[in-house]
């Protein structure tokens, strides 16, 4: 697109047609997904080969001070990735023969304490780059943009992004080709130009991670071919409010909304026509409620809400494209929508909600005693609740047969939390329970799981999980219990576990004394059981450090004590 290869079609953005050009590519394999992340492209060694024979001298890559000799004036395309105390000296010798250079992309790694001064070093600058129409200095240590980057007027896409910029420049807004302006991580900058408007055809605004800014410039609602806003923090004025997301309406992706504090009444909201901390808890579900979102939505996270109820559009069975909710930091919120009615939520998560008390027939979906759909959170794979201070109880009523595709539950920081777990989860294969110290039940039954952590404290968990790096890897097939009060539920719980899902057994810091049958540790299940300042049971009583029991496979279970003081 910045390369001008990319033509309007009626009813068509030039993002699409993009997507539709790179499909194709994908398609006749001059792309592959990358074998370590699918959302990664490469390419072969043969068609990158077939490429730069067929670019000539138009493209080029300058990695060592042996071949910046090859740059001429043909070369329109050039990227470099050297050692830092090169990158510098190499680009003011090719810059000197690339004159009409229209692509520059920086794959220097520059370490924090070297930098950049585009500020006095303008011969990056200079008049012989106006023909630039992608720069990049992404990872670079930039802190400050020369005031004649606004010279640069054919300029289309700009990335910033990954340095501790602090300040760009109000020449910037002279840009008005630019489309795409990146400052993505660029968690030093305080500030964006105050003439942002003037960049009317920006199409790309990605300021997420840029944590020190603290509200909009003013008229934004004059870019009227943004599609693409990663944030939009509402200022405390009418200029830069939320009723400038008026005319914004061809908005897509992801987008979050900060600063909601600063809206004064929901009547904004309702001006902004958005299908997205006020004193007043009743403005603030007013807000929220107009802030609804198209049906299309895929992820919502809701963060610092202070009303104590959600609004109803949050557990319509209409937002069947919704596959992540996350809600955190709600503090005064008593009461769950009907999420169970979402038919394709796959992951789900809920942390410090302090005023919940209790998880009830709501959230499941059943109304008026009965439930309105066979089996609520149909597609749900992951359920992540955390630091909830006042939740006390998850309640599950007989006919309950939820939770069938529940691959992940894990439970941490609900310290008052008592009364029951869902009695069968099928599909569960991990199963996290940490500083939970008032829950003593029954685990659920679940014959697939072979990751259990069990911790009263949530300290080992912790502990392990950054010394290992790989936490799901470190604890497949093992079963960790430490200073909690469902050690003997676990034990029992042992026999339901089809081979060979678990293969070790970690018990520690247990005060209560710990009683393991030949029944509960069946041996074709489990091979060794490690319990460190925990009484244990097992034919013979012993206290110690270590005391280990060995269990042979495939045959009827034997046990060894040993004891180090």
């Amino acid at each position: 697109m910045a390369e001008d290869l990319l033509q309007p079609k009626e009813n068509n953005t030039l993002e699409n047609i993009g997507c539709a050009y790179f499909d194709e590519l994908v398609a006749r394999s001059f792309f592959q997904p990358a074998s370590t992340n699918r959302k990664l492209f490469i390419m072969h060694d043969l068609m990158r080969d077939l490429a730069t024979f067929f670019a000539g001298k138009f493209y080029f890559k300058l990695k060592e001070f042996g071949n910046r000799c090859m740059i001429d004036n043909k070369t329109r395309h050039l990227s470099y990735a050297t050692k830092f105390e090169d990158s510098i000296k190499l680009f003011r010798e090719a810059n000197n023969g690339a004159v009409h250079l229209r692509t520059f992309l920086d794959f220097t790694f520059l370490r924090h304490d070297q930098s950049i001064d585009i500020e006095s070093d303008s011969w990056l600058l200079q008049q012989q780059l106006g023909c630039l129409r992608v720069l990049s200095f992404k990872h670079s240590s930039i802190e400050l943009l020369s005031d004649s980057i606004g010279e640069l007027i054919l300029l289309r896409y700009l990335n910033l992004s990954d340095t501790p910029i602090m300040t760009l420049s109000e020449s910037i807004c002279n840009l008005y080709n630019l489309q795409t302006l990146k400052l993505r991580n660029c968690d030093e900058l305080d500030m964006l130009p105050r003439r942002m408007e003037d960049l009317v055809n920006l199409r790309h605004l990605d300021i997420r991670g840029a944590s020190r800014l603290k509200e909009m410039p003013k008229g934004m609602s004059k870019l009227k071919h943004l599609n693409f806003l990663s944030d939009y923090i509402v200022g405390e004025y009418e200029e830069n409010g939320i009723r400038e997301l008026e005319t914004l309406d061809i908005l897509r992706g992801s987008f979050c909304i900060s600063k909601l504090e600063n809206v004064k009444n929901s009547g904004e909201v309702l001006e902004a026509k958005m299908d997205g901390d006020i004193d007043d808890v009743q403005s603030e579900r007013d807000i929220l409620d107009k802030l609804q979102p198209h049906q299309n939505l895929k992820k919502l996270s809701i963060v610092g809400y202070r009303g104590e109820t959600f609004p109803d559009w949050l557990g319509l069975s209409c937002y069947s494209n919704m596959t992540k909710l996350r809600l955190k930091r709600c503090k005064n919120c008593c009461e769950l929508p009907s999420l169970g009615r979402l038919p394709f939520l796959r992951h789900l998560e809920f942390s410090d909600l302090d005023g919940l008390e209790r998880i009830d027939f709501e959230i499941h979906n059943k109304k008026n005693g009965s439930f309105q759909q066979k089996t609520p959170f149909e597609s749900l794979e992951t359920l992540e609740i955390t630091s909830m201070s006042g939740w006390r109880e998850w309640h599950f009523p007989d006919e309950f047969d939820g939770f069938p595709k529940l691959r992940i539950l894990s439970l941490k920081s609900c310290p008052v939390l008592r009364g029951d777990l869902p009695a069968h989860l099928p599909a569960l294969e991990e199963l996290t329970i940490a500083d939970c110290e008032e829950l003593a039940c029954p685990l659920p039954r679940a014959p697939k799981l072979h990751q259990l952590l069990v911790d009263g404290s949530s300290t080992y968990f912790a502990r392990v999980t950054y010394w290992s790096g790989d936490r799901i890897s470190y604890y497949r097939h093992n079963i960790v219990i430490s200073g909690t009060q469902l050690a003997n539920s676990v034990l029992e719980w042992l026999p339901h576990i089809q081979p060979p899902r678990v293969r070790r057994l970690r018990i520690m810091n247990c005060e209560s004394a710990i009683s393991i049958s030949g029944d509960y540790l069946p041996a074709s299940k489990i091979n060794i059981l490690r319990a460190t300042a925990t009484q244990v049971t097992n034919g013979d009583s012993c206290r110690g450090v270590w005391f280990t029991v060995v269990v042979s496979i495939g045959g009827p279970s034997k046990s060894q004590g040993t004891r180090n003081q």
